[in-house]
């Protein structure tokens, strides 16, 4: 986010913050992006850039940032949808981001 600078403090060099943004290859619903980053196209009206990991038992993170208003959040869960029923996972984890979205639009 910010181009790599966080309260007027440069954290990342503006050439790593291209790298890590440039597209590498494309694959189903979603590009990746160098470095670990994907954009997420949501019924081609909403955009997202982030992250996930769901390859340590037991625990599963998200880190996802809305483009058209540069929101972003954050949020870990004490799950192993990769063991279990992972649509069931997807579903509780969508729910989630959906809910994180709107406390953050509303504040």
């Amino acid at each position: 986010m910010n181009g790599g600078v966080y309260k007027s403090t440069r954290i990342l060099e503006e050439e790593t913050v291209d790298m890590m943004h440039a597209i590498q290859s494309s694959i189903e619903n979603y590009i990746w992006y160098g470095l670990g980053w994907r954009v997420w196209k949501v019924f081609d009206i909403e955009k997202f850039s982030g992250h996930t990991g769901d390859f340590t038992p037991g625990f599963s993170t998200t880190m996802k940032i809305r483009i058209r208003d540069n929101c972003g959040i954050i949020f870990f869960v004490n799950a192993d949808r990769m063991q279990n029923n992972q649509e069931d996972g997807n579903k509780a984890v969508s729910m989630i981001q959906n809910l994180l979205f709107l406390k953050a639009a509303l504040s």
